[in-house]
């Protein structure tokens, strides 16, 4: 089963940041492209400008196996009435997770259409494995080419801190904290196999687990869970934990 997870940025027409701190005018700038969070405040007027992404697996159950997110480039001047191309690069030297296996590789070559200032990118994510110990990067860059330059390709938001226009950092993960809301004296010791396990017999979530259960439902639960276990194993079925020991839950509903 396939699930997009996370990060769906809504590009929203707002007003324009300039190369030189004035108003980037649409229809009257030269051509210049740019990464649109970090020129848009998105999703909402409130958000703060981006130049990165995050994306974890972490909550989104056992059966996803990928997911896809967007990727929003903006331009400056006036629309054309054919098809601009420009390079979308992936910066392998500073990226660490690798195309065709943790991601698939937009085309180098992309287009702003006729008649439009903007483009949409879909950037699939793989989960593998290794995700489930490593964080992995992924960085695209704008460089200038004969349709659009690099006006202004970052800007110091603080002594240590670049806002980068040209250049976009999408982080990626799989690894799996324990619960916020988890107990251990109900739920035993934590273990991404009994999370997930729980969350497929109680139809539940682990971001539910995370953020809104009560303390009365994670008794039921470490009870619920107990039960099932036991039955499982008077079945001649016992469940393990991927390190070969038995799956317990916790002394209080033992």
């Amino acid at each position: 089963m396939r699930k997009n997870i996370v990060c769906i940025l809504v590009l929203t027409t707002l007003s324009f940041m300039s190369c030189k701190k004035e108003l980037l005018m649409t229809y009257n700038s030269e051509n210049s492209i740019y990464f649109a969070p970090a020129i848009f405040n998105m999703p909402l007027p409130s958000s703060p400008l981006l130049d990165t992404t995050a994306v974890s697996f972490a909550f989104a159950g056992g059966g996803a196996i990928d997911s896809t997110i967007k990727l929003y480039i903006v331009v400056t001047g006036a629309p054309a009435d054919q098809d601009r191309a420009y390079n979308l690069i992936v910066d392998s030297d500073s990226s660490t997770a690798t195309p065709g296996v943790h991601f698939v590789e937009p085309a180098p070559i992309q287009y702003i259409r006729a008649g439009k200032v903007r483009d949409t990118i879909n950037l699939k994510l793989l989960r593998t494995a290794d995700m489930q110990d490593s964080n992995y990067k992924i960085i695209f860059r704008l460089p200038p080419n004969e349709n659009f330059n690099n006006a202004m390709e970052y800007k110091m938001t603080s002594a240590s801190r670049r806002l980068n226009y040209t250049k976009y950092t999408v982080y990626v993960t799989d690894i799996l904290k324990k619960p916020a809301r988890w107990l251990d004296t109900y739920l035993g010791s934590f273990t991404r196999k009994k999370l997930f396990l729980i969350c497929e017999l109680l139809n539940t979530t682990p971001s539910y687990l995370d953020t809104q259960i009560s303390v009365a439902d994670v008794i039921f639960f470490g009870k619920y869970m107990q039960r099932y276990l036991n039955q499982m194993a008077v079945d001649g079925n016992p469940v393990y934990e991927d390190d070969g020991s038995r799956m317990t839950m916790g002394p209080s509903v033992q």
